[in-house]
């Protein structure tokens, strides 16, 4: 036989038998498997162990493409507390995304800080948590049939502050953002300039005794924060938002809890990238929908009127990864 011919012919048998593989590895990761409801997981980053837990949906599979939320709890929170403290989970069930609660390295008794752009312990330290998120959110996808562009932050306090500063450095990341009990430091504002438009939603109580509604210093911070206000317009301005919604006051459904909710929205924007602000009347640094009977002792008490966890999933559930 012809050398040349030969040769071909065993090109083409290879190249069917590669395909066959490949094809034949795809069919066998999409079969059904087993998870448990619950993974405690780590990675190591600047030669530190990271750890996470992954909450996994009742019904999940891995057959399917299936959005991911990220929770960041706030200072001195773990992993662990940030669950109960948000009862994300149950709403994880109920509409089947999978949510992952990594936790901070710097420390803050009782638990851990975020380097989120201001004096935290974990910035001294020069912790880099940008970086350890962007590998936790890559392993996650290499691991779990992660739909790459139904992928979610929100935080709370230390951890809100750290969603703002995500927003500005992984733009290519996360289809949503949401930021709670918290604004932005204003030297990551000043180098956040002409981000990626993306889906912002914030929370914030007008009479939060730890976060300065019109900005100015946090409680046992040097760092300056922005106010509200104004880094909400930021957003508004950056995601070229057309329309601003007249404020919609909530129905106040528990009276007893000395605070309404006002929704602004804003609409029209590039990328499909809203912004809405629930501002919370009279609102302190509490996780809305969430009671906490020794927490609030601190805090301040909590908004009855509206679900966070439950208001997150509904915002985020419109929206997937734009690039523009």
């Amino acid at each position: 036989m012809n050398r040349r011919i030969f040769t071909m012919i065993l090109l083409a048998c290879c190249f069917g038998c590669s395909n066959d593989d490949n094809n034949f590895e795809a069919e066998q990761n999409m079969e059904p498997k087993d998870f448990p409801e619950r993974i405690d997981g780590s990675l190591e980053h600047q030669g530190n162990q990271r750890e996470f837990i992954l909450h996994i949906p009742q019904g999940y599979d891995g057959t399917e493409e299936t959005p991911l939320v990220m929770v960041l709890h706030g200072g001195s929170g773990n992993a662990e507390s940030v669950q109960g403290f948000t009862q994300m989970n149950p709403v994880s069930d109920q509409n089947g995304f999978l949510v992952v609660y990594p936790q901070g390295f710097g420390p803050a008794s009782p638990g851990y800080s975020w380097a989120d752009g201001r004096a935290t312990s974990a910035t001294e330290m020069e912790v880099d948590d940008v970086g350890f998120i962007e590998k936790l959110v890559s392993e996650l996808r290499s691991e779990y049939n992660v739909d790459s562009k139904k992928i979610y932050v929100c935080g709370f306090s230390n951890g809100g502050f750290m969603t703002q500063k995500l927003a500005c450095e992984l733009p290519d990341t996360f289809a949503g953002v949401g930021t709670l009990a918290a604004t932005i430091g204003l030297d990551v504002l000043q180098n956040c300039s002409n981000a990626q438009s993306i889906p912002t939603i914030f929370m914030l109580g007008d009479a939060d005794a730890f976060v300065p509604y019109d900005g100015g210093t946090v409680a046992n911070n040097p760092t300056p924060v922005e106010g509200i206000e104004t880094l909400v317009d930021y957003w508004v301005e950056n995601n070229a938002c057309a329309t601003n919604e007249p404020a919609l006051k909530l129905p106040n459904t528990d009276t007893t809890d000395n605070s309404t909710v006002t929704l602004f929205k804003y609409t029209d924007c590039d990328c499909n990238a809203d912004v809405s602000f629930y501002r919370i009347n009279g609102g302190e640094h509490t996780w809305s929908g969430v009671e906490n009977v020794s927490y609030e002792e601190v805090a301040g008490e909590t908004n009855e009127d509206i679900n966070a966890s439950s208001v997150l999933w509904s915002f985020f559930s419109q929206y997937e990864l734009c690039l523009e």
